[in-house]
């Protein structure tokens, strides 16, 4: 099973930080909203792809 949280954390450090987005609120804003709570069933693991 994938570890959600540390997926999350994983895409802001890498889809977002090395991109050059650094505003503190957006990134925490990023880590706290769950992405696999918009996705359809089944397809959780695939939330936090680019």
């Amino acid at each position: 099973m994938l570890d959600l949280p540390h997926a999350r954390d994983r895409m802001v450090e890498v889809q977002l930080s090395r991109r050059g987005i650094h505003d503190r609120e957006v990134l925490e804003a990023m880590r706290e909203v769950p992405r696999e709570a918009f996705v359809a069933p089944g397809f959780e693991e695939f939330a936090y792809e680019d």
